[in-house]
């Protein structure tokens, strides 16, 4: 069995799935496994794989449709001695196919997102016939299976985190908060992610404008960057709001950050598995998420956080209130969800899933 797997990627930016494929690249070193990671678009996140000894090259596209690229891949699939190709995000899924005919080697997806679309719909051809799709979550198994009906090689291994290296980077809270200039007493609010449309940033804010009528002392923090923040920023400031919420860019330090939050929220419009969902749930913290994607796959409803509709500001200043009002219940919340992540969405799970894909497509591949 050839054990060098091709991940192929769009980029190595500061993402969650990015953070997903590192880490299962980390884990796979561990099964026998030799991965490459090989990207269209170079990013941070390459200097973090290469400290973790693994092996990345960039090979970026001279242009929207580079032919070339196809041929530069398939000279590095040949000299390498790949034996299979897994593929992450629309536009290395497709030169992945390509390639993986040319060469003869078998094709791995993993669809992080909703990527289903009019402007995809090459795709659906690509998911045809290629070995085999992974989808992070059952509601995207059912959205791909709604844009290609036809498919039958589809399967669901959801997303995992390092739950100890979350658990062992924690800080004490105080400490923590001062850290982002707040005070021991400020209750404070944070969400994680890129500074976008889909994150619904904008409804939260609106949330904490309708809370603060009855909680003067909660705050809250944005973490990450992206092309929203000075529209949030001056959003922010007409709710009269900005002297409580804070922007502190992307940082690396996380799970520091995450000691200083009272309570987590997730306002995403749409969401596949949220890494920083479950980075907040293996740091005990009580959650509040938007009912979309697999969120409600993570989220256990009364149980591990509260489930909210999308774009409602009132029923997420509501859900806020509800935790604000019961520290028991945050702490419940937040044990309940540390116990949860551990048993179904650690890194080693999702690891040990994607083997078990890997041995069946390549032991496919040779009858």
């Amino acid at each position: 069995m050839k054990g060098i797997i091709l991940q192929l990627t769009d980029s190595l930016q500061l993402g969650g799935a990015e953070h997903l494929l590192m880490d299962l690249v980390v884990g796979l070193k561990e099964h026998n496994f030799y991965p490459i990671v090989c990207s269209i678009d170079n990013g941070p996140l390459a200097f973090e794989l290469e400290n973790r000894g693994v092996e990345v090259i960039v090979i970026s596209k001279k242009r929207s449709k580079d032919i070339s690229l196809v041929w530069r891949l398939c000279q590095l699939v040949q000299k390498r001695d790949v034996g299979l190709i897994h593929s992450h995000f629309p536009v290395s899924d497709i030169y992945g196919w390509i390639v993986s005919k040319i060469c003869r080697i078998p094709q791995v997806i993993t669809v992080h997102g909703d990527i289903f679309s009019d402007k995809n719909l090459f795709l659906s051809f690509v998911f045809r016939d290629t070995n085999r799709i992974v989808t992070v979550s059952h509601d995207l198994k059912r959205k791909l299976l709604a844009f290609c009906p036809h498919v039958n090689n589809v399967q669901v291994v959801h997303n995992g985190i390092r739950v100890e290296d979350v658990r062992n980077q924690l800080i004490d809270k105080v400490y923590a908060k001062n850290r982002v200039n707040l005070k021991a007493n400020d209750f404070t609010i944070g969400s994680i992610g890129g500074l976008r449309k889909v994150k619904g940033y904008e409804f939260l804010l609106e949330a904490i404008a309708i809370a603060r009528k009855a909680f003067p002392n909660v705050k809250l923090v944005l973490v990450g960057n992206g092309p929203q923040r000075s529209l949030l920023q001056e959003k922010a400031e007409k709710l009269g709001i900005s002297d409580i919420v804070i922007f502190v860019g992307w940082r690396k330090d996380i799970p520091q950050l995450l000691s200083a939050f009272d309570l987590y929220v997730c306002s995403s419009l749409k969401e596949g598995v949220s890494i920083s969902l479950l980075e907040a749930m293996a740091a005990s913290k009580p959650v509040i998420a938007t009912n979309v994607g697999g969120n409600p796959e993570v989220v256990e409803d009364g149980k591990t956080g509260l489930l909210v509709p999308p774009k409602d500001p009132q029923k997420i200043a509501e859900a806020v209130s509800k935790l604000l009002d019961n520290e028991n219940k945050q702490l419940e919340m937040g044990r309940a969800g540390l116990e949860r992540v551990k048993e179904k969405f650690s890194i080693s799970k999702t690891v040990r899933e994607y083997k078990e894909v890997y041995l069946e497509v390549l032991h496919k591949g040779r009858s």
